[in-house]
């Protein structure tokens, strides 16, 4: 078994971590980040657009340098000051651009009859970035020193014992076993995946636990579908590409084509949308779904919709390290509520939630990308800040 120490483990490589990480390298502390899939990201998961024949199939591919579309979050709204913050500091700001919204929106009654002009659907104002929003996490993991990264690392146990917190750990690709021996623990994950599938000891209390898997993990029970084209037919047709259906598969439809400013070669083209169907009926339908989706967007847009160059289906609600089998059934909204206590007193206070669905509820902004960055700011001051250092880890750094 390999043996590692350090100061500060984190558990989870999405924006959270990531940010985390970030920030105590600038500081110059001590840290491991480590995250049980294989890529960093978390639900930030995005996909160039492909054109060719030979592109055409359901696999992911991701070139930074290139427009793409996203399969987890897309969108970040002006007043969102610590993204925006972020974006600045990291030099991406060349990249933002404006959701397009140009034209009319369309609804789709349960009779299968469209209109236009159906308003309160667009999605007018809103922000997104050339790149994807994985261009984000693929710049600030350029930032981190890659020593201090490790992949394909599950947590099986966390363990505070004689002052230190020992995580027992599993590699999914060899099954190696590592042991990580740290003074903190950061779990920047979503609280209800680590209610299932890291064991405490001591064991929290089960009002704890109760708590802890009550906060709704963000997306967890989503998917999205998105279809690439060759040409912008929707806005040909003077339509924006938003949508609401009441039939399906998609309930809600939007434009995710790439920044108007690429040329024609690299501009991508495309419409996605969100899947109504429970993430029990989708596993094992994929093909169906898609089928029903491409259906479904030529009674809205016309033939024109009929041949896509690329259909990608991301199923969240499948992906093992996001969601629980409870969000097979129930879907991943907003947490209603702020977690009670951001540490872990049987833990001595040196296990920390962070983590989007940690963020303020009130503020709105908990399962967005900037409440990620909210909880890191606030995981990070509990580490650094001397006072509650002091008071809580006797002067760990």
């Amino acid at each position: 078994m390999i043996c590692m120490k350090t100061n500060t483990l984190i558990i989870g490589g999405g924006i959270s971590g990531l940010h985390t990480a970030y920030l105590l390298q600038k500081l110059n502390k001590d840290f491991i980040l480590m995250d049980a899939r294989n890529r960093l990201g978390g639900r930030i998961l995005s996909s160039n657009y492909q054109t060719s024949e030979s592109e055409k199939s359901n696999k992911i591919h991701y070139d930074e340098k290139s427009p793409a579309f996203d399969l987890g979050p897309s969108w970040f709204w002006p007043g969102q000051s610590n993204l925006h913050t972020l974006i600045n500091e990291l030099e991406l700001g060349g990249s933002v651009f404006h959701q397009h919204a140009t034209g009319q929106s369309l609804y789709e009654d349960q009779q299968g009859n469209v209109q236009q002009g159906f308003y309160g659907i667009s999605m007018e104002g809103a922000y997104r970035l050339n790149g994807g929003m994985q261009l984000l996490t693929a710049k600030l993991a350029s930032k981190i020193d890659n020593n201090k990264i490790l992949q394909s690392a599950k947590v099986e146990t966390l363990e505070y014992i004689d002052d230190q917190i020992r995580a027992s750990i599993q590699n999914t690709t060899n099954n190696e076993r590592l042991e990580i021996i740290s003074k903190n623990i950061v779990l920047a994950l979503p609280p209800r995946l680590a209610m299932s599938s890291i064991r405490f000891k001591p064991a929290l209390s089960k009002p704890r636990i109760n708590e802890l898997n009550s906060y709704a993990t963000w997306m967890a029970g989503h998917a999205k579908i998105i279809a690439t084209y060759a040409k912008p037919f929707w806005i040909e047709k003077e339509l924006s590409g938003d949508a609401v259906s009441h039939i399906g598969p998609m309930r809600e439809i939007h434009d995710a084509s790439s920044h108007p400013s690429n040329n024609d070669e690299t501009r991508g083209y495309a419409l996605f949308g969100f899947l109504g169907v429970p993430g029990s009926y989708r596993k094992g339908n994929e093909n169906e779904i898609k089928q029903a989706a491409i259906a479904q967007l030529v009674r809205l847009f016309g033939e024109d919709a009929a041949h896509p160059t690329n259909v990608i289906l991301k199923d969240w609600a499948q992906e093992e390290f996001t969601a629980t089998e409870v969000d097979q059934t129930m879907g991943g909204g907003h947490a209603s509520s702020s977690i009670r206590d951001y540490t872990e007193s049987d833990f001595a206070d040196r296990l920390i939630w962070s983590g989007t669905e940690t963020a303020d509820h009130l503020r709105g902004y908990n399962g967005l990308i900037e409440g990620a960055i909210e909880a890191s700011l606030r995981t990070v001051d509990l580490l650094v800040d001397s006072s509650k250092t002091d008071k809580k880890w006797g002067g760990v750094f």
